[in-house]
């Protein structure tokens, strides 16, 4: 009970605020003293405090007289020299710290009740060196204050107490270094960055770093510089960029040589410091770099700072200079981290501000080894997806922009002040590859968008259409991170390596026969996403340097074959695909650009010479290339008329296929002969002019739309029925056609048959020997059976017939048609040859590159039926057959003479009829 009443009597109520307050501002120091010790006692627990400061009475009452003890011994003027008011100013400070510590609500009174307390504390903390006990205790006062969230900005804000509090940093008394770094300590843990260093407090670090007192507080400052490389890794790196510190910073990361390093935490953000900090980079300087690029390829991050000091000019020369580069390409090669390529490719970028560095990067061949790893193995773990389709049948009829060669320039009319006049008597547009004319009052001319382009854009502006698909591409697949990644690297490559094509000096380095076709391979599946490697490309198809290197290498089939000649598209019914529309696109621009820059005088000699060779190989090549690219009237006519260049490379075809040097042991082609082959259809290809498509799809008694299912269908839609007896029928004459290895049979009216057949009606109507015996049945397997199967002869006797059903009728594969064709001939069914050549959609959806092979025969067969359809046939097998199809075609004439000698007279008569001196000035599909 007696405690009760004491702890009741202790406790600071409101009835005995005037007593406190007459205590405390009493003038007996000792009374006060006393007063002091006791409150400091009552306020010593947290729950205590938070008990009073709940209360608003006594809120208002025993710590506002604390805060007014305090406000007025500040402001004492004798107070340096005063002891006493000292002494009360400390133990006064001590209690209203304590109760700040427990209590938001303290620190939220403490700055309401005293507007002008910032001013105060300024105030003692400038006091002189005696009255450090009170700076200690204002300092742990504000360290108190920061604990709360809601009153710190009260303080940060005021930038000069900032400063000050910063400055104790190093002061020589432990006691005010010990709070004001646990002040900057709360600043971080509350996220606070951007005002410690405006006050300058990372300077004060950097001292303390290098002081001797480094070690005390070893952890505590890799808090605070572990949250700033966080948050202001730059404005950080700045402060500690004096000499001392930041080579003190960078002898740590050069001993970083185990995991078991004794600043292992440390390691982290000083790489952060050095990679965003170009002031921390330059303190260190090229004497540092060059020290470490000697002494420390031991260190765990090497690599990571050869990086961080290629963002600086002077840093780029260090490294050339002394290795670090080269270290950095070899690291490329042998790395087997995704990420770290990423991060050794982003440090290599920055040598597209150095000229003499991206150069030094392009004659390194181990760069591009490295680059051509890379690329084919991206190439080959993203193959091509998309497949063949065929339009519609309400969408099939043929248009001139199917072909592979044309590109629609209609806009050309509405641009005549945009071109020039030739003297053929046709517009040309200005390019950016072309010469200006002599009048021009510039030396060149600003790049143009290509004719072949639309003219409201760019060619190669669809990157910007398809990022957003190639996210959703990459989400609705659900690709991995590491696929992701990969990507990364190979756009990164090719970022530098367009970098290097901005330089003519380093074309020659970049014209390689297998950069150059990796690079073609490259855009083939990845164009609409990487279109600064296809500027890159164009860069090189206009170069002057190495228009050699391209011709050699055989630039212009690559594109041809690559970009053109798109797998999904090798059909005249091709649905458009999206992506390789634009890439086939490209291809055609950028054949263009090739084309163009080489039919000028410069380009046309360095064929010339080659044709002028007494190499055969060489001579070849080259008309391969002047059939391919030259298209100036002038040129193009006096160099046909001169060399005779298809005349000589469909005889250089001949002796390919005839000749049996050129034979292996298996009585096949060579790759070598192989590819001449190619070559040479695929220039012929590029040939063939808009007129012939104009008379192959859009003259009417050429090709009509037919519904191919017989007369009877189309005059009596109502009856369906089958016209061939199952037998022998007793009140007519019935023919039999037998199949002896089958055991088969099939049987057809005589007098139909030779209504249709005038190979049957003159057999039975003269003397010949099957009249006169009146034979009524035939062995099949005499002498058709080898020429076409039994199945394809019993649809035959159908359509003979007059069937109208479907099922007896139909005509499912190109070889059923082929043979039929045959048949009809063979027989004299003219109607059914007419029909057959009349086929509309339905035999331009059965003929593709793939079984073209079956035409073939027909060349000596019925070579007067194939000349009918042989436009047909050639626009196919030069514009829309892959090269496995045509190799597999041209291989049925090898060895063959006189099929091979027929093929080629038809080939011949073709582009003779479509490549007229009238379309010379009439313009080519490419």
């Amino acid at each position: 009970m007696e405690a009760k009443r004491r702890k009741l009597n202790d406790h600071p109520t409101s009835s005995g605020l005037d007593s406190w307050e007459d205590v405390l501002f009493s003038n007996d120091p000792e009374k006060v003293d006393k007063a002091l010790a006791k409150l400091k006692k009552l306020l010593s627990k947290k729950e205590r405090i938070i008990e009073i400061l709940d209360d608003q009475r006594e809120k208002a009452g025993v710590f506002y007289v604390l805060v007014r003890l305090m406000l007025n011994k500040s402001v004492s003027i004798d107070l340096v020299r005063n002891q006493v008011n000292l002494r009360i100013l400390r133990e006064t400070i001590s209690i209203i710290a304590n109760c700040c510590y427990f209590s938001i609500t303290a620190c939220m009174c403490l700055t309401k009740s005293a507007p002008n307390i910032m001013t105060i504390f300024q105030k003692l903390l400038n006091l002189p060196s005696q009255v450090d006990s009170v700076k200690a205790g204002i300092l742990r006062l504000i360290g108190n204050i920061f604990e709360s969230k809601k009153v710190f900005p009260t303080i940060t804000s005021n930038l000069p107490l900032m400063e000050k509090l910063a400055s104790f940093i190093n002061s020589e008394d432990k006691k005010l270094q010990k709070h004001s770094i646990r002040i900057f300590k709360i600043l971080c843990k509350n996220g606070i960055s951007r005002r410690i260093i405006d006050c300058n407090g990372v300077s004060e670090l950097a001292l303390l770093i290098v002081s001797e007192r480094f070690d005390c507080y070893c952890e505590d400052i890799l808090f605070m510089i572990t949250f700033l490389a966080r948050t202001v890794p730059k404005d950080t790196g700045r402060q500690l960029a004096t000499p001392e510190c930041s080579n003190f910073l960078f002898n740590i990361i050069l001993e970083h040589k185990n995991e078991e390093y004794k600043y292992e935490k440390w390691v982290e953000p000083i790489c952060s410091f050095l990679n965003k900090s170009y002031e921390i980079r330059e303190s260190i300087g090229r004497v540092g770099l060059t020290k470490f690029i000697l002494e420390g390829q031991n260190c765990i991050s090497f690599l990571r700072i050869l990086t961080f000091f290629s963002q600086d000019a002077w840093g780029r020369v260090t490294l050339r200079e002394n290795g670090g580069l080269d270290i950095m390409i070899e690291r490329l090669q042998s790395s087997d981290s995704i990420s770290e390529k990423i991060f050794l490719i982003q440090s290599l970028k920055n040598l597209i501000h150095d000229t003499v560095g991206i150069s030094y990067l392009c004659q390194s061949r181990i760069f591009f080894d490295t680059v051509l790893t890379h690329v084919k193995a991206y190439i080959k773990a993203n193959p091509l997806e998309c497949k063949l389709e065929l339009r519609d049948k309400n969408d099939c009829n043929i248009k001139m922009d199917c072909s592979p060669y044309y590109s629609n320039n209609s806009f050309m009319v509405n641009n005549q002040n945009y071109m020039m006049n030739t003297r053929a008597g046709y517009v040309l547009p200005y390019r950016g590859s072309r010469s200006p004319s002599g009048h021009s009052r510039s030396n060149s001319l600003s790049p143009t968008r290509s004719i072949f382009s639309s003219p409201e854009r760019d060619i190669l502006d669809f990157e910007f259409e398809e990022g957003d698909n190639l996210m959703e591409t990459q989400e609705s697949k659900e690709l991995s991170q590491q696929q992701n990644n990969e990507q990364l690297v190979v756009f990164g490559e090719f970022f530098l390596m367009s970098w290097q094509t901005h330089d003519e000096n380093n074309h020659k380095y970049l014209a390689k026969n297998d950069i150059i076709e990796t690079w073609i391979n490259y855009l083939s599946i990845n164009l609409p996403f990487d279109s600064k490697a296809g500027r890159a490309i164009k860069r090189l198809a206009r170069s002057s340097n190495i228009i050699p290197n391209l011709l050699k290498m055989k630039f212009y089939i690559l594109i041809l074959e690559t970009l053109i000649r798109r797998p999904c598209m090798m059909h005249l019914l091709a649905k458009q695909c999206d992506k390789c529309s634009k890439i086939r696109a490209y291809g055609k621009d950028l054949y263009r650009d090739f084309s163009e820059h080489i039919d000028t005088d410069f380009g046309w000699n360095y064929i010339l010479v080659d044709l002028k060779q007494s190499n055969d190989d060489m001579k070849i090549n080259a008309m391969i290339a002047s059939v391919a690219l030259i298209r100036t009237v002038k040129r193009r006519r006096n160099y046909f008329e001169t060399f005779k260049p298809i005349k000589k490379l469909i005889e250089k075809c001949k002796v390919i296929l005839t000749n049996q040097v050129n034979f292996d042991k298996i009585n096949t082609l060579g790759e070598y002969n192989k590819d001449i082959l190619f070559e040479i259809m695929i220039s012929f290809g590029t040939l063939i002019s808009r007129n012939t498509f104009e008379k192959l799809f859009f003259l009417g008694d050429i090709i009509k739309d037919y519904e191919f299912y017989g007369e009877n269908k189309k005059d009596n839609k109502d009856v369906v029925s089958c016209k061939v007896p199952s037998g022998k029928d007793r009140d007519k004459e019935t023919i039999c056609f037998q199949n002896l290895e089958l055991n088969e049979e099939i049987f057809i009216e005589k007098e139909i048959l030779c209504k249709h057949c005038e190979f049957y009606q003159a057999m039975f109507s003269t003397s010949f020997k099957e009249a006169k015996e009146k034979k009524l049945v035939f062995n099949f397997n005499e002498g058709v059976c080898d020429i076409v199967p039994w199945s394809d002869f019993k649809i035959f006797i159908h359509y003979c017939a007059g069937c109208s059903n479907e099922e007896c009728i139909k005509i499912e594969t190109p070889q059923i048609y082929i043979s039929l064709l045959y048949l009809a001939d063979f027989f004299n069914f003219d109607d059914l040859t007419n029909k057959l050549l009349q086929f509309g959609d339905p035999w331009q959806r059965m003929f593709s590159g793939t079984n073209l092979k079956y035409i073939i025969p027909l060349i000596r067969q019925c070579p007067h039926i194939f000349s009918k359809f042989s436009v047909f046939f050639y626009t196919n097998f030069l514009c829309y057959t892959t090269k496995t199809e045509m190799l597999e075609i041209l291989s049925i004439l090898v060895n063959n003479p006189d099929m091979t000698n027929e093929f080629m007279k038809e080939l011949d008569n073709f582009l003779s009829s479509t490549f007229s001196t009238t379309s010379l000035t009439r313009g080519f599909l490419i």
